[in-house]
């Protein structure tokens, strides 16, 4: 049951209209593996970017999958897999420290990916660098809503990892 919350969560984040790149989805990937095996966290995570995708496409007539899917799902495994290592110690100060490392991590992976697989740039260092420069604002936006959704979202979660961890009959209980 928490999966399908997990899901419906990170689609209707995606689909609801926000300001570009104020997500929960770099909140959700980072905290995933706090609640959910390593495994689950990305199978969730993936299931959610598809399915979100498939109703972009048949709400806004977006593309489902093009040469970008590659950058931005294997960004959102990256910090997923961030996740991993932030839930083997989880408080507050690493959640927000890692929601800033998320945020940079996928930013810089896939402005990497739109450089390389469009036409908007150059194909040179200057390009490159010309494409970051122009998704800064992105940067700010993202940084700032993964923020707030981790402070929403992380009480609950660190709640969750802290009864689960310390009650010994909930231990090995990995929803």
């Amino acid at each position: 049951m928490f999966y399908i919350v997990w899901i419906l969560v990170a689609v209707i984040g995606r689909l609801v209209i926000h300001i570009p790149d104020v997500t929960p989805l770099t909140s959700l990937c980072l905290l995933a593996p706090t609640v959910f095996s390593k495994r689950n966290s990305l199978l969730i995570i993936f299931c959610s970017l598809l399915l979100s995708d498939l109703c972009l496409h048949f709400i806004f007539h977006y593309a489902v999958l093009g040469s970008w899917t590659l950058f931005n799902y294997s960004g959102w495994s990256a910090v997923v897999l961030l996740g991993v290592l932030f839930a083997k110690k989880p408080t507050v100060f690493r959640a927000l420290s890692f929601t800033v490392y998320g945020s940079l991590i996928f930013w810089v992976w896939s402005d990497f990916g739109t450089w390389c697989t469009s036409t908007l740039y150059a194909h040179t260092i200057n390009g490159l660098m010309d494409c970051y420069i122009a998704a800064l604002p992105f940067l700010r936006d993202a940084i700032t809503g993964s923020l707030i959704w981790t402070g929403v979202l992380v009480y609950p979660i660190l709640r969750h990892h802290i009864i689960h961890q310390h009650i010994p009959c909930l231990r090995n209980n990995v929803i």
